[in-house]
């Protein structure tokens, strides 16, 4: 089983690895394969097309980001939609700063299960932590207002990396308020929401963050599931 599972790690590796030297749209699942020096078959059992790798991958920078922020800032956690938006800060700053995950973000609109996974984890970041707190709140809305919130900050987060962006405004923010103000929330709790965000990002170690980020160990997380 573990060789499986160490198989499965160095395709992800090897993808990575072409992602960042030759974008998403010209890898090929032959280059993942040959770069991780396993069979098509093989690869093609893990992960029947390349979304999926994409999606997984997603996936795991998920669970650094929220094992970074939590393991740091805890107490931002207690609220929700404050908790949302430093996600969505921090994956901005990652696509300022690094090339780990621009492959996906250029590639997002191509890629449905990739958005449609994003959607489905901020969806129940939130919906966890409106429960524990014991919030009132309608699904159809809060998922509605997520959607519209993930593609507002997919568009501006693409058009940034590619120099089109021509408000100084934060790309978290923006879609922030999309989704704050679609949920009918109050101009004050809008702001006051971004200024809490800031406020937790800046007490972030930024350099950790990124190496944290890039040092990741796949053998490790797929041996400790």
């Amino acid at each position: 089983m573990e060789k499986k599972l160490i198989l499965k790690a160095n395709v992800l590796k090897a993808s990575v690895k072409l992602f960042e030297s030759n974008g998403y749209i010209n890898t090929t699942t032959r280059m993942i394969a040959e770069e991780a020096g396993v069979g098509r078959g093989h690869l093609s059992y893990y992960f029947p097309k390349k979304e999926d790798i994409a999606r997984e991958l997603t996936g795991i920078f998920f669970k650094k980001i929220e094992t970074f922020i939590y393991d740091k800032i805890e107490a931002v956690c207690e609220e929700p939609y404050a908790y949302f938006g430093l996600l969505l800060k921090c994956f901005e700053y990652f696509a300022d700063t690094g090339d780990y995950f621009k492959m996906m973000i250029i590639d997002g609109n191509k890629m449905q299960s990739v958005y449609d996974y994003c959607c489905e984890n901020y969806i129940q970041i939130i919906e966890k932590r409106l429960i524990e707190r014991a919030v009132v709140y309608d699904k159809k809305s809060l998922i509605r207002s997520v959607e519209i919130a993930v593609l507002v900050f997919d568009h501006l987060i693409i058009k940034k990396i590619n120099s089109e962006l021509d408000s100084d405004e934060e790309v978290f923010a923006s879609a922030l308020r999309h989704c704050l103000v679609e949920l009918n929330k109050a101009d004050t709790f809008v702001e006051e929401i971004v200024k809490r965000v800031l406020i937790n990002f800046n007490q972030l170690d930024l350099v950790a963050f990124n190496q944290y980020i890039n040092e990741y160990n796949y053998e490790e997380i797929y041996l400790s599931e």
